[in-house]
């Protein structure tokens, strides 16, 4: 039988005398997000909810999850068998997203940190097809190698596998260590940044595009490019950025819809408040709004007691050699350099999350505060993911639901 578009079935034969119809068609029936009760998308449930939670996955070795260089263990493996456990855990707790770190090189140390790890994007592949409604991230490290094609494509067809549920987190280079096996360096008089902006505005280019486009820049080029399928998400999926330099802060608040902020050493919330005024004042100049995200180490429990016992134990049990690797590797400083208690004990529990402590009652005291200081988001490190998904579940969901904060509005 002969057909245009318009009777377009992937169970009925049919001959195609329109082709461009039949891709729009094609590409509109794939194009479908999904939905909740409400009839509105996980993004848009996250973009209008007052405060979203989210989780940070155990796909690395190491104490904690792969998130606290110690040689205490929790007795889970970093597998994907145990990364699909959590994540639906996650989901079925009411949380609103999952990503992993994405590390190419780990830490060393007594207990070899980090050097195991699940691979970000194939691991959020797998995670996008087995959940349903929570937001699965991917962090990608673009400069490793990456052309801007790759990305828009993989990136594409990621948000189609989770029905418009992908966002990225965006990575100019973490460390040289990691970079050097891509046979590239580090060179610090590099604009990483500038490199970054046009990156993503090709990708956002090919994003919108329906015919091939060429790529002109100073750093990639290409001819005759091409994305289709589009992403499920319009204009583009969820795109998140942790620079927090000025370079990083006016990257993230020109190109990106969220950002991971750090500050509040020592849990110095008069530091945070001015990390949060930056990023609000830079996004105002871009003529944009952006949710802020803060990580945090979750490290309360029960009682008062039992915290401050599990802080104990992990820091009794430092995995010294990969704490001070991990901290070198942040700061660019020699291997010599001996770092103080304080800034072992910064990394050492939650890399350099907020730290929460305390009982329940007093963790969930402590989140509510920050929530009113201006963060829209928590992203939990966990000591031990399904215990603690529990304990947000069914002791914190509650009363955030009772003070509106989980209303998509």
């Amino acid at each position: 039988m002969s057909a245009s578009a318009s009777s377009f079935s992937p169970t009925v034969e049919h001959v195609v005398t329109d082709g461009e119809a039949y891709v729009r068609e094609l590409t509109a029936e794939l194009a479908k997000a999904n939905r909740g009760p409400d009839g509105l998308s996980s993004r848009e449930q996250f973009d209008r909810r007052p405060l979203n939670l989210g989780l940070f996955l155990p796909s690395m070795n190491g104490g904690g999850a792969g998130n606290y260089p110690t040689r205490l263990m929790t007795g889970k493996h970093a597998t994907f068998e145990y990364n699909v456990e959590v994540a639906k855990a996650a989901e079925a707790a009411g949380l609103d997203f999952v990503f992993p770190a994405a590390r190419w090189a780990g830490d060393g140390g007594t207990t070899r940190f980090n050097d195991y790890s699940l691979e970000a994007i194939t691991l959020t592949a797998g995670l996008a097809a087995l959940t349903e409604r929570i937001m699965v991230l991917t962090t990608w490290h673009i400069l490793y190698g990456f052309h801007p094609v790759h990305v828009a494509k993989m990136g594409a067809t990621l948000d189609h596998m989770s029905g418009g549920r992908w966002g990225m987190n965006l990575v100019a280079g973490r460390k040289q260590k990691e970079i050097q096996q891509f046979g590239r360096a580090l060179d610090s008089s590099q604009d990483r940044y500038g490199m970054m902006r046009e990156f993503i505005t090709m990708v956002q280019d090919l994003w919108a595009s329906d015919e091939p486009i060429d790529l002109e820049g100073e750093y990639f080029t290409g001819r005759q490019c091409l994305t289709l399928p589009k992403p499920v998400q319009r204009p583009n999926p969820l795109l998140v950025n942790a620079g927090q330099s000025a370079a990083g802060v006016e990257f993230t608040t020109k190109f990106c819809d969220a950002a991971f902020i750090h500050g509040g050493r020592d849990n110095d919330l008069d530091e945070l408040a001015d990390v949060i005024q930056t990023f609000r004042t830079k996004a105002k100049e871009n003529g944009r709004e952006i949710k802020l995200v803060l990580p945090v180490a979750f490290l309360c429990r029960s009682t008062e007691a039992e915290s401050n016992d599990l802080r104990r134990r992990i820091l009794d049990a430092v995995d010294t050699e990969a704490a001070t690797n991990i901290l070198q590797g942040y700061q660019g400083s020699r291997s010599d350099t001996v770092p103080t208690r304080g800034q072992l004990e910064t990394i050492v529990l939650g890399i350099g999350g907020y730290k929460l402590y305390g009982s329940h009652d007093q963790a969930l005291e402590e989140l509510v505060k920050l929530h009113r200081l201006g963060i829209d988001a928590f992203h939990f490190v966990c000591w031990n993911p399904l215990n603690d998904i529990d304990v947000i579940g069914e002791h914190f969901m509650p009363e955030f639901e009772r003070l509106g904060l989980r209303t998509v509005r």
